[in-house]
């Protein structure tokens, strides 16, 4: 005999509406925090730029997944879900489908139609740049040894004819996309080079890869391109101040004139749409104004407040990642009686049995109903099972 409390501890992976709630919150979370920190114009030292990075990147890691983990904690909701989810247990028609079934079911079509569009858009683009391709000739000579200066590998180089943003695509093998050369100097040239490789370098395309591949599974979620947006301009900053940081002879003020000098130059949009944090520049007014603030404030001695937005933000990221990971919000239909608690101190084979339903098991003991759990754990594994409609279920 084993003393059982109820539980909400998750004996294996499942997907319900849990990790879409979850996910919901913390977007908004993310996004009003990245909003309030980089458009407030709040510096931040480099390390604490990288843990910050880094945190925002696990939890995109765990938005990758909308799925109740083993470890995962439930926090059930006895009023506010089921009162706005109680229409996802319906029957269509009187079928066995459910609305909830249902909206899964979209949920999945549309993902996979999204995932499978970005993928066909992504060999498209290389396909076109494949046009373009320099060869190292004495023409191009002076370019390619720009490149070898800051990437010892091979890299190819498309140049277009059209006032675009300079930009760099390729998980393994860096494709430079450049404009037509002579819009800018050969020190812009460098400080373009270098920018796009750094992206490179530092797995900048890998992370983009990711925040596209969230936004095909979180469609459904308006706010999930604001984070987005704010992310890649966070990636954008961290990029920047990286090139700062590490060239002694780097002009904060030639390279801010240049971001300028390379927006107003663009009149179409950027073949690597879905690359957007390898695109030099990009047309928004606020996020050029934000990025040359950071650009030109870099350096200057921080107070005791930003020292503190720095603690500050770390917590918020470290209490995202946690509560990510470890809770997440459950709806229960049923509300446990306290008199049933106190009634009960222990189920056994013998005084209990568990029917289960379509989505989750319903916990009987001593004929009455008691909880609703959405797995079985090892301490009930003896107790007797029974399928809906084999056991006449009790109010």
């Amino acid at each position: 005999r084993k003393n059982y409390q109820k539980g909400t501890t998750r004996c294996n992976m499942t997907l319900t509406f849990g990790p879409f709630f979850l996910c919901f919150f913390i977007t908004c979370l993310l996004s009003c925090f990245l909003h309030f920190i980089l458009y407030r114009s709040m510096y931040f030292p480099r390390n604490t730029m990288n843990l910050l990075f880094m945190g925002i990147l696990v939890i995109l890691i765990r938005m990758l997944f909308p799925l109740n983990f083993p470890f995962t904690h439930s926090i059930y909701s006895y009023h506010i879900l089921p009162k706005l989810m109680e229409f996802t247990t319906e029957p269509l028609m009187s079928s066995n489908l459910t609305v909830q079934g249902l909206l899964v079911g979209i949920w999945s079509i549309i993902s996979i139609l999204l995932l499978i569009r970005f993928l066909f858009q992504y060999r498209k683009v290389h396909q076109y740049l494949s046009l373009f391709y320099i060869q190292n000739t004495n023409e191009w000579k002076w370019l390619f040894n720009i490149c070898s200066k800051h990437f010892t590998k091979p890299i190819k180089i498309a140049i277009i004819d059209k006032r675009i943003s300079p930009a760099v695509i390729g998980l393994f093998n860096p494709v430079l996309i450049l404009p037509d050369t002579k819009y800018f100097t050969n020190e812009e040239m460098e400080y373009i080079c270098m920018h796009e490789i750094s992206h490179f370098k530092q797995r900048h395309l890998w992370i983009s890869l990711l925040m596209e591949i969230i936004c095909c599974i979180h469609w459904w979620n308006p706010v999930i391109k604001y984070l987005k947006r704010d992310y890649m301009l966070f990636l954008e900053l961290s990029n920047d101040l990286h090139l700062i940081q590490s060239s002694p002879n780097f002009n904060t003020i030639h390279y801010a004139e240049l971001i300028i000098k390379t927006a107003k130059q663009i009149t179409i949009g950027n073949l690597s749409h879905f690359c957007s944090p390898a695109n030099f520049v990009v047309r928004n007014k606020l996020i050029l104004t934000t990025r040359i603030n950071y650009i030109l404030n870099y350096g200057t001695k921080k107070t005791f407040k930003e020292t503190l937005h720095s603690l500050g933000g770390i917590l918020i990221i470290g209490f995202a990642i946690v509560f990510s990971f470890l809770f997440v919000p459950e709806v229960s239909y049923r509300q446990i009686q306290s008199s049933a608690e106190a009634d009960i101190s222990e189920i056994t084979k013998d005084n209990a049995f568990i029917l289960k339903t379509e989505t989750d098991y319903h916990v009987y003991v001593d004929g009455k109903y008691f909880a609703t759990i959405h797995s079985i754990p090892k301490e009930l594994k003896n107790i007797p099972l029974y399928m809906k409609g084999d056991y006449h279920e009790k109010e």
